[in-house]
Protein backbone atom coordinates (compact mmCIF):
# COMPACT_ATOMS: atom_id res chain seq x y z
CA UNK A 1 0.00 0.00 0.00
CA UNK A 2 1.27 3.43 -0.85
CA UNK A 3 1.95 5.71 2.05
CA UNK A 4 3.71 9.07 1.83
CA UNK A 5 7.43 8.77 1.54
CA UNK A 6 10.30 11.13 1.09
CA UNK A 7 9.51 12.06 -2.50
CA UNK A 8 7.39 15.12 -3.06
CA UNK A 9 5.97 13.63 -6.26
CA UNK A 10 3.67 11.35 -4.28
CA UNK A 11 3.23 13.36 -1.12
CA UNK A 12 0.62 15.88 -2.18
CA UNK A 13 -2.40 13.80 -1.22
CA UNK A 14 -1.10 11.61 1.59
CA UNK A 15 -1.98 11.83 5.27
CA UNK A 16 1.45 13.32 5.83
CA UNK A 17 0.50 16.29 3.70
CA UNK A 18 2.37 19.20 5.29
CA UNK A 19 0.43 22.18 6.57
CA UNK A 20 0.16 25.23 4.34
CA UNK A 21 3.43 27.09 4.02
CA UNK A 22 1.80 30.48 4.32
CA UNK A 23 0.21 31.98 7.41
CA UNK A 24 -2.08 34.22 5.40
CA UNK A 25 -3.22 35.29 1.98
CA UNK A 26 -0.39 36.41 -0.34
CA UNK A 27 -2.36 39.56 -1.11
CA UNK A 28 -2.73 40.31 2.59
CA UNK A 29 -3.38 43.99 3.12
CA UNK A 30 -4.24 45.26 6.55
CA UNK A 31 -5.53 48.59 5.32
CA UNK A 32 -8.75 47.06 4.03
CA UNK A 33 -9.33 45.05 7.21
CA UNK A 34 -11.95 46.40 9.61
CA UNK A 35 -10.50 48.70 12.22
CA UNK A 36 -10.20 47.42 15.78
CA UNK A 37 -12.70 48.85 18.24
CA UNK A 38 -11.93 50.18 21.71
CA UNK A 39 -13.39 47.02 23.25
CA UNK A 40 -11.61 44.78 20.75
CA UNK A 41 -10.06 42.60 23.42
CA UNK A 42 -13.39 41.68 25.02
CA UNK A 43 -13.87 37.96 24.47
CA UNK A 44 -16.81 35.98 23.17
CA UNK A 45 -20.29 36.44 24.55
CA UNK A 46 -19.47 39.55 26.54
CA UNK A 47 -18.20 41.30 23.43
CA UNK A 48 -21.40 40.44 21.54
CA UNK A 49 -23.47 41.85 24.40
CA UNK A 50 -21.47 45.08 24.44
CA UNK A 51 -21.76 45.50 20.67
CA UNK A 52 -25.53 45.09 20.73
CA UNK A 53 -25.87 47.45 23.69
CA UNK A 54 -23.73 50.08 21.96
CA UNK A 55 -25.78 49.83 18.77
CA UNK A 56 -29.02 50.13 20.75
CA UNK A 57 -27.73 53.23 22.57
CA UNK A 58 -26.72 54.92 19.32
CA UNK A 59 -30.05 54.10 17.66
CA UNK A 60 -31.86 55.67 20.60
CA UNK A 61 -29.73 58.83 20.39
CA UNK A 62 -30.54 59.14 16.68
CA UNK A 63 -34.26 58.50 17.29
CA UNK A 64 -34.49 61.17 19.97
CA UNK A 65 -32.50 63.71 17.98
CA UNK A 66 -34.63 63.07 14.90
CA UNK A 67 -37.74 63.79 16.95
CA UNK A 68 -36.34 67.17 18.02
CA UNK A 69 -34.66 68.24 14.79
CA UNK A 70 -36.32 70.70 12.47
CA UNK A 71 -35.76 71.38 8.81
CA UNK A 72 -32.37 72.39 7.51
CA UNK A 73 -29.02 70.95 8.46
CA UNK A 74 -28.66 67.33 9.46
CA UNK A 75 -28.94 66.66 13.17
CA UNK A 76 -25.67 66.39 15.09
CA UNK A 77 -26.54 62.82 16.06
CA UNK A 78 -26.29 61.69 12.44
CA UNK A 79 -22.60 61.06 13.08
CA UNK A 80 -23.70 58.04 15.12
CA UNK A 81 -24.95 56.49 11.89
CA UNK A 82 -21.38 56.52 10.62
CA UNK A 83 -20.12 55.07 13.90
CA UNK A 84 -22.72 52.33 13.71
CA UNK A 85 -21.52 51.56 10.20
CA UNK A 86 -17.93 51.28 11.40
CA UNK A 87 -18.91 49.03 14.30
CA UNK A 88 -21.05 46.76 12.14
CA UNK A 89 -18.29 46.56 9.55
CA UNK A 90 -15.81 45.54 12.22
CA UNK A 91 -18.21 42.74 13.17
CA UNK A 92 -18.48 41.53 9.58
CA UNK A 93 -22.13 42.57 9.28
CA UNK A 94 -21.56 43.99 5.85
CA UNK A 95 -25.11 44.71 4.68
CA UNK A 96 -26.10 46.44 7.91
CA UNK A 97 -22.91 48.51 7.81
CA UNK A 98 -23.55 49.41 4.20
CA UNK A 99 -27.08 50.54 5.05
CA UNK A 100 -25.84 52.82 7.84
CA UNK A 101 -23.25 54.54 5.66
CA UNK A 102 -25.66 54.95 2.75
CA UNK A 103 -28.27 56.45 5.09
CA UNK A 104 -25.60 58.76 6.52
CA UNK A 105 -24.71 60.02 3.03
CA UNK A 106 -28.39 60.46 2.15
CA UNK A 107 -28.92 62.66 5.21
CA UNK A 108 -25.82 64.70 4.37
CA UNK A 109 -27.25 66.06 1.13
CA UNK A 110 -27.38 69.81 1.42
CA UNK A 111 -24.89 69.90 4.31
CA UNK A 112 -21.83 68.55 2.48
CA UNK A 113 -19.43 71.37 3.30
CA UNK A 114 -19.93 71.04 7.04
CA UNK A 115 -19.50 67.25 7.03
CA UNK A 116 -16.79 66.81 4.38
CA UNK A 117 -14.49 64.71 6.53
CA UNK A 118 -17.24 62.33 7.62
CA UNK A 119 -18.53 62.03 4.06
CA UNK A 120 -15.06 61.10 2.79
CA UNK A 121 -14.72 58.53 5.57
CA UNK A 122 -18.14 57.02 4.79
CA UNK A 123 -17.24 56.68 1.11
CA UNK A 124 -14.02 54.89 2.04
CA UNK A 125 -15.95 52.58 4.35
CA UNK A 126 -18.43 51.80 1.59
CA UNK A 127 -15.54 51.01 -0.73
CA UNK A 128 -14.02 48.59 1.77
CA UNK A 129 -17.39 46.94 2.40
CA UNK A 130 -17.88 46.51 -1.34
CA UNK A 131 -14.45 44.86 -1.58
CA UNK A 132 -15.31 42.46 1.22
CA UNK A 133 -18.51 41.53 -0.61
CA UNK A 134 -16.73 41.06 -3.92
CA UNK A 135 -18.39 44.11 -5.52
CA UNK A 136 -15.18 45.52 -6.94
CA UNK A 137 -16.81 47.82 -9.50
CA UNK A 138 -18.84 49.44 -6.72
CA UNK A 139 -15.70 49.73 -4.59
CA UNK A 140 -13.89 51.46 -7.44
CA UNK A 141 -16.77 53.90 -7.81
CA UNK A 142 -16.65 54.87 -4.12
CA UNK A 143 -12.88 55.39 -4.15
CA UNK A 144 -13.05 57.34 -7.40
CA UNK A 145 -15.68 59.63 -5.87
CA UNK A 146 -13.37 60.35 -2.93
CA UNK A 147 -10.54 61.36 -5.29
CA UNK A 148 -12.87 63.40 -7.53
CA UNK A 149 -14.61 65.27 -4.68
CA UNK A 150 -11.70 65.90 -2.35
CA UNK A 151 -8.55 65.62 -4.48
CA UNK A 152 -8.18 69.38 -4.86
CA UNK A 153 -8.47 70.18 -1.14
CA UNK A 154 -5.42 70.82 1.01
CA UNK A 155 -4.48 69.20 4.31
CA UNK A 156 -6.42 66.77 6.48
CA UNK A 157 -9.32 66.38 6.80
CA UNK A 158 -10.83 65.37 4.34
CA UNK A 159 -7.75 65.28 2.10
CA UNK A 160 -6.28 62.37 4.06
CA UNK A 161 -8.98 60.17 2.50
CA UNK A 162 -7.61 60.81 -1.00
CA UNK A 163 -4.33 58.83 -0.78
CA UNK A 164 -6.20 56.09 1.08
CA UNK A 165 -8.63 55.83 -1.84
CA UNK A 166 -5.81 55.92 -4.40
CA UNK A 167 -4.04 53.12 -2.54
CA UNK A 168 -7.13 50.92 -2.59
CA UNK A 169 -7.60 51.66 -6.30
CA UNK A 170 -4.08 50.40 -6.92
CA UNK A 171 -4.89 47.16 -5.12
CA UNK A 172 -8.11 46.74 -7.10
CA UNK A 173 -6.19 47.09 -10.35
CA UNK A 174 -3.80 44.42 -9.13
CA UNK A 175 -6.64 42.06 -8.15
CA UNK A 176 -8.11 42.52 -11.63
CA UNK A 177 -4.81 41.56 -13.26
CA UNK A 178 -4.31 45.04 -14.70
CA UNK A 179 -0.71 45.08 -13.57
CA UNK A 180 0.60 47.88 -15.79
CA UNK A 181 -2.01 50.29 -14.45
CA UNK A 182 -1.51 49.08 -10.88
CA UNK A 183 2.23 49.69 -11.07
CA UNK A 184 1.66 53.12 -12.60
CA UNK A 185 -0.83 53.99 -9.86
CA UNK A 186 1.53 53.08 -7.03
CA UNK A 187 4.51 54.79 -8.68
CA UNK A 188 2.45 57.96 -9.09
CA UNK A 189 1.68 57.88 -5.36
CA UNK A 190 5.36 57.43 -4.55
CA UNK A 191 6.26 60.47 -6.64
CA UNK A 192 3.36 62.60 -5.42
CA UNK A 193 3.75 61.99 -1.69
CA UNK A 194 7.37 60.91 -1.29
CA UNK A 195 8.72 64.45 -0.80
CA UNK A 196 5.76 65.89 1.09
CA UNK A 197 6.67 67.90 4.21
CA UNK A 198 4.09 66.12 6.39
CA UNK A 199 4.84 62.71 7.90
CA UNK A 200 1.26 61.53 7.37
CA UNK A 201 1.58 62.16 3.62
CA UNK A 202 5.07 60.69 3.21
CA UNK A 203 3.88 57.45 4.77
CA UNK A 204 1.41 57.14 1.89
CA UNK A 205 4.38 56.90 -0.47
CA UNK A 206 5.85 54.13 1.69
CA UNK A 207 2.52 52.30 1.56
CA UNK A 208 2.52 52.64 -2.22
CA UNK A 209 6.05 51.21 -2.35
CA UNK A 210 4.78 48.13 -0.53
CA UNK A 211 1.82 47.93 -2.90
CA UNK A 212 4.21 48.02 -5.86
CA UNK A 213 6.10 45.03 -4.44
CA UNK A 214 2.87 43.05 -4.26
CA UNK A 215 2.08 43.87 -7.88
CA UNK A 216 5.45 42.38 -8.85
CA UNK A 217 4.67 39.30 -6.76
CA UNK A 218 1.26 38.90 -8.36
CA UNK A 219 2.90 39.02 -11.78
CA UNK A 220 5.25 36.20 -10.76
CA UNK A 221 8.22 38.58 -10.67
CA UNK A 222 9.26 37.32 -7.25
CA UNK A 223 12.85 38.58 -7.31
CA UNK A 224 11.68 42.11 -8.13
CA UNK A 225 9.06 41.89 -5.37
CA UNK A 226 11.70 40.86 -2.84
CA UNK A 227 14.10 43.56 -4.02
CA UNK A 228 11.36 46.19 -3.75
CA UNK A 229 10.54 45.21 -0.16
CA UNK A 230 14.22 45.10 0.81
CA UNK A 231 14.68 48.59 -0.66
CA UNK A 232 11.64 49.84 1.27
CA UNK A 233 12.98 48.55 4.59
CA UNK A 234 16.47 49.93 3.82
CA UNK A 235 15.16 53.41 3.00
CA UNK A 236 12.73 53.75 5.87
CA UNK A 237 13.95 51.29 8.49
CA UNK A 238 15.44 54.05 10.64
CA UNK A 239 12.35 56.27 10.55
CA UNK A 240 11.14 57.58 13.90
CA UNK A 241 7.60 58.09 12.59
CA UNK A 242 5.34 55.46 14.14
CA UNK A 243 3.13 55.03 11.08
CA UNK A 244 6.14 54.62 8.79
CA UNK A 245 7.65 52.07 11.17
CA UNK A 246 4.39 50.14 10.98
CA UNK A 247 4.58 49.96 7.19
CA UNK A 248 8.21 48.84 7.36
CA UNK A 249 7.23 46.02 9.71
CA UNK A 250 4.47 44.95 7.33
CA UNK A 251 7.04 44.90 4.53
CA UNK A 252 9.31 42.72 6.67
CA UNK A 253 6.39 40.39 7.30
CA UNK A 254 5.78 40.24 3.54
CA UNK A 255 9.43 39.30 3.04
CA UNK A 256 9.06 36.53 5.61
CA UNK A 257 5.94 35.22 3.90
CA UNK A 258 7.51 35.29 0.44
CA UNK A 259 10.68 33.54 1.58
CA UNK A 260 8.62 30.94 3.43
CA UNK A 261 6.54 30.33 0.32
CA UNK A 262 9.74 29.73 -1.66
CA UNK A 263 11.09 27.36 1.02
CA UNK A 264 13.87 29.67 2.19
CA UNK A 265 13.32 28.96 5.88
CA UNK A 266 16.37 30.78 7.23
CA UNK A 267 15.51 34.11 5.62
CA UNK A 268 11.83 33.71 6.45
CA UNK A 269 12.67 33.16 10.12
CA UNK A 270 15.03 36.14 10.20
CA UNK A 271 12.36 38.49 8.88
CA UNK A 272 9.60 37.13 11.12
CA UNK A 273 11.79 37.53 14.19
CA UNK A 274 12.67 41.07 13.10
CA UNK A 275 8.94 41.82 12.89
CA UNK A 276 8.40 40.69 16.48
CA UNK A 277 11.40 42.68 17.73
CA UNK A 278 10.17 45.77 15.91
CA UNK A 279 6.64 45.42 17.28
CA UNK A 280 8.03 45.26 20.81
CA UNK A 281 9.44 48.77 20.29
CA UNK A 282 6.19 50.36 19.04
CA UNK A 283 3.47 51.88 21.22
CA UNK A 284 0.57 49.51 21.92
CA UNK A 285 -2.01 51.65 20.11
CA UNK A 286 -0.14 51.34 16.80
CA UNK A 287 0.39 47.57 16.76
CA UNK A 288 -1.02 45.47 13.94
CA UNK A 289 -2.21 42.55 16.05
CA UNK A 290 -3.32 40.57 13.01
CA UNK A 291 0.16 40.77 11.52
CA UNK A 292 1.73 39.72 14.83
CA UNK A 293 -0.58 36.69 15.00
CA UNK A 294 0.24 35.80 11.39
CA UNK A 295 3.94 36.08 12.21
CA UNK A 296 3.58 33.63 15.09
CA UNK A 297 1.76 31.20 12.81
CA UNK A 298 4.54 31.52 10.23
CA UNK A 299 7.14 30.77 12.90
CA UNK A 300 5.05 27.84 14.14
CA UNK A 301 5.20 26.25 10.69
CA UNK A 302 8.93 26.88 10.38
CA UNK A 303 9.61 25.33 13.80
CA UNK A 304 7.38 22.37 12.92
CA UNK A 305 9.32 21.66 9.73
CA UNK A 306 12.56 21.78 11.71
CA UNK A 307 11.29 19.44 14.44
CA UNK A 308 11.25 22.12 17.14
CA UNK A 309 8.00 20.84 18.60
CA UNK A 310 7.77 22.89 21.80
CA UNK A 311 8.56 26.15 20.01
CA UNK A 312 6.08 25.35 17.26
CA UNK A 313 3.27 24.66 19.73
CA UNK A 314 4.05 27.86 21.64
CA UNK A 315 3.82 29.96 18.47
CA UNK A 316 0.54 28.29 17.45
CA UNK A 317 -0.95 29.02 20.87
CA UNK A 318 0.19 32.65 20.76
CA UNK A 319 -1.26 33.09 17.27
CA UNK A 320 -4.60 31.64 18.40
CA UNK A 321 -4.67 33.84 21.49
CA UNK A 322 -4.25 36.95 19.37
CA UNK A 323 -6.72 35.91 16.66
CA UNK A 324 -9.43 35.28 19.25
CA UNK A 325 -8.89 38.73 20.76
CA UNK A 326 -9.35 40.49 17.42
CA UNK A 327 -12.82 41.66 16.35
CA UNK A 328 -11.97 41.70 12.66
CA UNK A 329 -13.96 39.00 10.84
CA UNK A 330 -11.09 38.82 8.40
CA UNK A 331 -9.16 36.87 11.05
CA UNK A 332 -11.67 34.04 10.83
CA UNK A 333 -9.66 32.43 8.05
CA UNK A 334 -6.34 32.71 9.87
CA UNK A 335 -7.87 31.50 13.15
CA UNK A 336 -9.51 28.56 11.37
CA UNK A 337 -6.25 27.70 9.60
CA UNK A 338 -4.21 27.92 12.80
CA UNK A 339 -6.65 25.65 14.67
CA UNK A 340 -6.53 23.11 11.84
CA UNK A 341 -2.74 23.24 11.68
CA UNK A 342 -2.47 22.80 15.44
CA UNK A 343 -4.85 19.85 15.29
CA UNK A 344 -2.66 18.15 12.70
CA UNK A 345 0.40 19.03 14.78
CA UNK A 346 -1.12 17.17 17.74
CA UNK A 347 -1.95 14.19 15.51
CA UNK A 348 1.72 14.02 14.52
CA UNK A 349 2.63 14.04 18.21
CA UNK A 350 0.11 11.24 18.98
CA UNK A 351 -1.71 13.69 21.25
CA UNK A 352 -5.09 12.62 19.97
CA UNK A 353 -7.34 14.17 22.62
CA UNK A 354 -5.85 17.62 22.05
CA UNK A 355 -6.05 17.08 18.29
CA UNK A 356 -9.72 16.15 18.60
CA UNK A 357 -10.48 19.32 20.57
CA UNK A 358 -8.84 21.58 17.98
CA UNK A 359 -10.34 19.88 14.95
CA UNK A 360 -13.78 19.56 16.54
CA UNK A 361 -13.72 23.30 17.31
CA UNK A 362 -12.96 24.06 13.65
CA UNK A 363 -16.05 22.13 12.52
CA UNK A 364 -18.29 23.44 15.31
CA UNK A 365 -17.27 27.07 14.95
CA UNK A 366 -16.90 27.34 11.17
CA UNK A 367 -18.80 24.36 9.75
CA UNK A 368 -21.71 26.42 8.43
CA UNK A 369 -19.57 29.03 6.69
CA UNK A 370 -20.20 29.64 3.00
CA UNK A 371 -16.73 31.12 2.42
CA UNK A 372 -14.59 28.75 0.30
CA UNK A 373 -11.39 29.56 2.21
CA UNK A 374 -13.11 28.61 5.47
CA UNK A 375 -14.76 25.55 3.93
CA UNK A 376 -11.34 24.35 2.79
CA UNK A 377 -10.10 24.34 6.39
CA UNK A 378 -13.28 22.67 7.71
CA UNK A 379 -12.87 19.95 5.08
CA UNK A 380 -9.23 19.57 6.07
CA UNK A 381 -10.21 19.29 9.74
CA UNK A 382 -12.75 16.55 8.97
CA UNK A 383 -10.36 14.43 6.93
CA UNK A 384 -7.56 14.96 9.48
CA UNK A 385 -9.87 13.67 12.24
CA UNK A 386 -10.72 10.72 10.01
CA UNK A 387 -7.04 9.96 9.53
CA UNK A 388 -6.34 10.30 13.26
CA UNK A 389 -9.12 7.86 14.14
CA UNK A 390 -7.77 5.44 11.57
CA UNK A 391 -4.31 5.66 13.14
CA UNK A 392 -5.89 4.58 16.43
CA UNK A 393 -7.54 1.56 14.83
CA UNK A 394 -11.02 3.12 14.97
CA UNK A 395 -11.86 2.36 11.37
CA UNK A 396 -15.65 2.63 11.67
CA UNK A 397 -15.51 6.04 13.33
CA UNK A 398 -12.95 7.14 10.79
CA UNK A 399 -15.20 6.18 7.89
CA UNK A 400 -18.05 8.18 9.48
CA UNK A 401 -15.84 11.29 9.32
CA UNK A 402 -14.93 10.67 5.69
CA UNK A 403 -18.62 10.21 4.86
CA UNK A 404 -19.38 13.51 6.60
CA UNK A 405 -16.64 15.17 4.55
CA UNK A 406 -18.26 13.97 1.32
CA UNK A 407 -21.76 14.90 2.52
CA UNK A 408 -20.75 18.47 3.29
CA UNK A 409 -18.35 19.23 0.47
CA UNK A 410 -18.49 16.46 -2.12
CA UNK A 411 -20.34 18.65 -4.61
CA UNK A 412 -18.38 21.85 -3.99
CA UNK A 413 -17.43 23.91 -7.02
CA UNK A 414 -14.31 25.29 -5.33
CA UNK A 415 -11.13 23.55 -6.48
CA UNK A 416 -9.32 23.80 -3.12
CA UNK A 417 -12.30 22.39 -1.21
CA UNK A 418 -12.66 19.53 -3.71
CA UNK A 419 -8.95 18.80 -3.30
CA UNK A 420 -9.49 18.25 0.42
CA UNK A 421 -12.40 15.91 -0.34
CA UNK A 422 -10.17 14.01 -2.77
CA UNK A 423 -7.45 13.73 -0.11
CA UNK A 424 -9.97 12.36 2.39
CA UNK A 425 -11.38 9.82 -0.06
CA UNK A 426 -7.85 8.70 -0.92
CA UNK A 427 -7.11 8.23 2.78
CA UNK A 428 -10.35 6.29 3.20
CA UNK A 429 -9.44 4.06 0.26
CA UNK A 430 -6.02 3.36 1.69
CA UNK A 431 -7.60 2.53 5.03
CA UNK A 432 -9.77 -0.10 3.35
CA UNK A 433 -6.68 -1.51 1.61
CA UNK A 434 -5.02 -1.69 5.03
CA UNK A 435 -8.05 -3.54 6.39
CA UNK A 436 -7.82 -6.01 3.49
CA UNK A 437 -4.16 -6.67 4.25
CA UNK A 438 -4.96 -7.30 7.90
CA UNK A 439 -7.74 -9.71 6.90
CA UNK A 440 -5.29 -11.59 4.70
CA UNK A 441 -2.80 -11.82 7.55
CA UNK A 442 -5.50 -13.15 9.91
CA UNK A 443 -6.71 -15.63 7.34
CA UNK A 444 -10.13 -13.95 7.11
CA UNK A 445 -10.11 -14.18 3.33
CA UNK A 446 -13.90 -13.91 3.07
CA UNK A 447 -13.75 -10.27 4.22
CA UNK A 448 -10.96 -9.27 1.83
CA UNK A 449 -13.18 -8.78 -1.21
CA UNK A 450 -15.53 -6.43 0.65
CA UNK A 451 -12.62 -4.34 1.91
CA UNK A 452 -11.11 -4.05 -1.57
CA UNK A 453 -14.50 -3.17 -3.06
CA UNK A 454 -14.87 -0.32 -0.56
CA UNK A 455 -11.31 0.78 -1.36
CA UNK A 456 -12.09 0.82 -5.08
CA UNK A 457 -15.17 2.99 -4.49
CA UNK A 458 -13.25 5.48 -2.36
CA UNK A 459 -10.25 5.75 -4.69
CA UNK A 460 -12.36 6.13 -7.82
CA UNK A 461 -14.40 8.85 -6.09
CA UNK A 462 -11.13 10.57 -5.19
CA UNK A 463 -9.86 10.32 -8.76
CA UNK A 464 -13.06 11.88 -10.12
CA UNK A 465 -12.33 14.98 -8.04
CA UNK A 466 -8.57 15.01 -8.69
CA UNK A 467 -8.09 13.18 -12.01
CA UNK A 468 -4.31 13.48 -12.34
CA UNK A 469 -3.18 12.98 -8.74
CA UNK A 470 -0.22 10.55 -8.80
CA UNK A 471 -0.80 9.04 -5.37
CA UNK A 472 -4.44 8.11 -6.10
CA UNK A 473 -3.46 6.57 -9.42
CA UNK A 474 -0.67 4.68 -7.65
CA UNK A 475 -3.10 3.37 -5.06
CA UNK A 476 -5.48 2.21 -7.79
CA UNK A 477 -2.59 0.40 -9.47
CA UNK A 478 -1.74 -1.30 -6.18
CA UNK A 479 -5.39 -2.23 -5.66
CA UNK A 480 -5.54 -3.82 -9.13
CA UNK A 481 -2.37 -5.71 -8.26
CA UNK A 482 -3.86 -7.05 -5.01
CA UNK A 483 -6.95 -8.23 -6.86
CA UNK A 484 -4.85 -10.12 -9.39
CA UNK A 485 -5.43 -7.69 -12.24
CA UNK A 486 -1.70 -7.52 -12.94
CA UNK A 487 -1.93 -6.28 -16.53
CA UNK A 488 -4.08 -3.35 -15.43
CA UNK A 489 -1.71 -2.63 -12.54
CA UNK A 490 1.27 -2.71 -14.90
CA UNK A 491 -0.44 -0.39 -17.39
CA UNK A 492 -1.36 2.10 -14.66
CA UNK A 493 2.18 2.05 -13.30
CA UNK A 494 3.75 2.49 -16.72
CA UNK A 495 1.64 5.57 -17.36
CA UNK A 496 2.42 6.98 -13.92
CA UNK A 497 6.17 6.47 -14.20
CA UNK A 498 6.23 7.68 -17.81
CA UNK A 499 4.69 10.97 -16.70
CA UNK A 500 6.51 11.38 -13.39
CA UNK A 501 9.90 9.91 -14.20
CA UNK A 502 12.44 8.39 -11.86
CA UNK A 503 11.17 10.36 -8.87
CA UNK A 504 7.82 8.59 -9.01
CA UNK A 505 9.41 5.19 -9.55
CA UNK A 506 11.70 5.61 -6.55
CA UNK A 507 8.81 6.80 -4.38
CA UNK A 508 6.79 3.70 -5.32
CA UNK A 509 9.76 1.49 -4.47
CA UNK A 510 10.37 3.20 -1.14
CA UNK A 511 6.80 2.58 0.01
CA UNK A 512 7.21 -1.22 0.07
CA UNK A 513 10.95 -1.60 0.53
CA UNK A 514 10.46 -3.33 3.90
CA UNK A 515 8.06 -5.96 2.41
CA UNK A 516 5.62 -5.87 5.33
CA UNK A 517 3.10 -7.93 3.34
CA UNK A 518 3.78 -11.12 1.44
CA UNK A 519 2.68 -9.64 -1.92
CA UNK A 520 4.85 -6.54 -1.49
CA UNK A 521 7.95 -8.30 -2.80
CA UNK A 522 6.18 -9.08 -6.07
CA UNK A 523 4.94 -5.46 -6.23
CA UNK A 524 8.50 -4.26 -5.61
CA UNK A 525 9.76 -6.32 -8.53
CA UNK A 526 6.97 -5.07 -10.78
CA UNK A 527 7.84 -1.44 -10.03
CA UNK A 528 11.61 -2.00 -10.18
CA UNK A 529 11.42 -3.23 -13.77
CA UNK A 530 9.64 -0.11 -14.99
CA UNK A 531 11.69 2.25 -17.14
CA UNK A 532 11.14 5.94 -16.29
CA UNK A 533 10.30 8.44 -19.02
Amino acid sequence: MLVPGGHVTLRRMGPEQPPPEQPSDPMRDTEVAPRELPDGSTPGVERVRLVEQTLADWREIIRRDDALAGDGDAAESVVFLARMGQLLKAEGRWEEARGCHEEFLRRMRGSEERWESDIASALLELGEIAEQQGRREDAWGHYEEVVHRFGSTQGPPPYDAVPAAQYRMGWLLCFQGRFDRARASFKEMMLRYGQAPEDWLRVQAVQAHRGLAHVFHSEGRVEEALASLVELSRRHGDSTDTATRGVVLRALFDLGWMYQSSRDAARARAHYEEVLRGCAELPMYSLDEEMIADTHQGLALLDWNEGRWAESESHFQEALRRYVALPAPRCREQHCRALTNLGWFYVKQDRFEEAHRCLHEVVERYGESSEPTIQEQVARALRTRGHALGMRGLAEQSQVLYAELVRRFGESTDAAVLQEVAVGLNQAGRMWIGEARQCWKRGATSAVADCLRHAQEMLEASLRRAPREPIVRGNLAYLAFLEGRWEEAHARLEELVREGGEGVRQALLDEVREHTFYLDEKWFELVRKLAPG
